[in-house]
């Protein structure tokens, strides 16, 4: 029987049963309605029934604290009791970033860090508070935020003479300058590692040690070239030997997972399997589902890389299907994106623009800054192959000004697909003179921007009636694209050196080498490369 106080407001319609609730339970039916009976309270009054919710809900769902974290803390923090509220916003920050919920991280990271500062807690509260956040903040795309973080954090620790805060935000000033964005500064990166090991050593803090030796090779492994990957690999086995020893066994796949780039730049493919083989087992004993999802996609590009089409696709969904199941739209995104390039290989170029669409929703969604550059880079790629030029040109000169603002590694990829658009377009002068604002960077170490890199200057090279200068280019990049494994990339050499063996009068052998070459697409199932060859074979 209903009290009748309710009977009287279900009455007067100002409030109305939950229908299929468990037990009785009423909701206002306005807004204004339940904004008008909060604002009658005494503010006194609001603080104890905010702390009384709080308490019941503690005590009634003592095994769901983590997903109520968001709502504990509100109320707590209405009940004016900060350290509680402290602690659930904390908590509800660590739950949203565990699933890469990056935007949500960060408001609730905010709230913990203005109580932790109001009142005046600890460094072993504070230096995980602002570090977390500036993570979330960086996967969102804000480096220059999540810097201005450490760096208040490392002047604090100076003023308190406080070690070990001035090394974790050392720690995490040096990942910011790792990282591919407008902040990534190999320079600073490096000076800022060398402060950190010698005070890591001085607290004779190993585990700040391995971790400083992995960014040190993050640091080397995106600055493009043979010889900054060697350096890459010697910090990074650093590491993964520091590691070991220390039973770190997160950072020994973390160590492993981006150990296998440089591996693989080097030619070491057999040593790149092996570490994603290791850090995969780690990341599922472990648990750690974010990063297992990366490294399954990324041992779906390794495979790719190899020519593996379809023991890539396998990968790439089982790591797209881990994401998804925890809500991880960065880990989503990313195994779209490399989703899309298999279809683009295969020819289903209407697949690898709805791919391409939904990594880049997801990217938005998640923060994911490579998805939001690369994927619309190569989502004008998909425009373009469909005979929709506008929309890739205007695609492709956004993914220029993008890359410019948020990645300045990844701006000469984003030219040479710029210069790709202009040649298909028939603009071989504007593609030319975009390929040599690009090229003062690194040769493309990976499938991804080989795709592009080839493309671009093949098409520009024969339509602006360069194939000699086309041959000569594809000869010297061969033999590295035969040392770091990249078998789609050798079958495109191919195509596009046949094209310029016809242009320059040489038919015959133009001929054998694309039905060599459409045979060996054929075998991995590269279903374009194939007709590409055909195509050129018939013309």
């Amino acid at each position: 029987m209903n009290p009748p106080a309710l009977t009287r407001l279900e009455a007067g319609g100002l409030i109305r049963p939950v229908a299929g609730s468990a037990e009785p339970a009423y909701t206002f039916r306005h807004a204004l309605g339940q904004d008008a009976a909060y604002a009658s309270l005494l503010r006194a009054d609001r603080r104890r029934l905010h702390r009384a919710v709080a308490e019941t809900l503690e005590g009634f769902y003592p095994e769901q604290l983590d997903d109520l974290a968001p709502v504990l803390a509100d109320h707590f923090a209405q009940a004016d009791a900060p350290m509680q509220a402290l602690y659930y916003f904390t908590l509800a920050g660590d739950q949203a970033a565990r699933k890469w919920a990056n935007s949500e991280a960060i408001r609730h990271y905010s709230r913990a860090l203005d109580l932790a500062r109001q009142e005046e807690v600890g460094s072993s509260t504070l230096i995980p508070l602002v570090t977390r956040r500036g993570r979330a903040l960086e996967l969102s795309g804000d480096y220059t935020g999540a810097l201005a973080g450490y760096t208040d954090l490392h002047a604090l620790g100076r003023a308190l003479d406080d070690a070990p805060m001035e090394l974790a935000a050392l720690i995490a000033q040096a990942g910011a300058r790792a990282s591919l964005s407008p902040t990534h500064d190999r320079v600073v990166g490096e000076d800022l590692c060398r402060q950190a090991l010698v005070l890591a050593r001085a607290l004779n803090d190993a585990p700040a040690e391995a971790r400083i030796l992995w960014i040190l090779m993050q640091l080397h492994s995106g600055s493009g070239g043979q010889a900054a990957a060697r350096q890459a690999i010697a910090y990074g086995e650093a590491s993964l030997m520091l590691a070991r020893r220390l039973s770190l066994r997160e950072q020994v796949a973390i160590t492993l997972n981006d150990l296998a780039y440089s591996y693989r730049v080097v030619g070491q493919t057999a040593a790149a399997q092996s570490a994603l083989a290791e850090a995969c087992a780690l990341l599922r004993a472990l648990g750690n589902l974010p990063l297992l999802a990366d490294n399954l996609t990324r041992s779906a590009t390794n495979l790719y890389f190899a020519g593996d089409l379809a023991g890539a696709t396998a990968l790439v969904d089982e790591g797209y299907a881990v994401s998804q199941a925890i809500g991880n739209g960065w880990g989503q995104a990313f195994s779209r994106m490399i989703g899309a390039m298999i279809a683009l290989e295969r020819d289903d170029i209407a697949a690898m623009q709805r791919l391409l669409d939904e990594a880049i929703h997801l990217s938005d969604q998640s923060g994911f800054v490579i998805g939001l550059v690369a994927g619309r880079g190569y989502l004008g790629l998909a425009h373009a192959l469909q005979g929709d030029l506008v929309a890739a040109l205007t695609l492709a000169r956004a993914t220029v000004a993008a890359a410019a603002t948020y990645m300045p590694l990844w701006q000469p990829h984003a030219l040479r697909g710029l210069a790709l658009i202009q040649s298909l377009r028939g603009d071989s002068a504007a593609a030319m003179l975009l390929l040599r604002e690009a090229a003062d960077s690194p040769v493309p170490t990976d499938v991804l921007t080989y795709s592009v890199y080839l493309q671009a200057e093949g098409e520009t090279r024969l339509a602006a009636g360069d194939a000699a200068g086309l041959l000569t280019l594809l000869d010297d990049l061969l033999p590295s694209v035969q040392q770091i494994g990249i078998r789609p990339a050798e079958l495109q050499i191919g195509y596009y050196r046949a094209r310029a063996l016809a242009a320059i009068g040489h038919a015959a052998a133009a001929d054998a080498l694309l039905r060599e070459t459409a045979a060996a697409a054929e075998a991995l199932g590269a279903w374009r490369l194939v007709r590409l060859c055909r195509e050129s074979r018939a013309g």
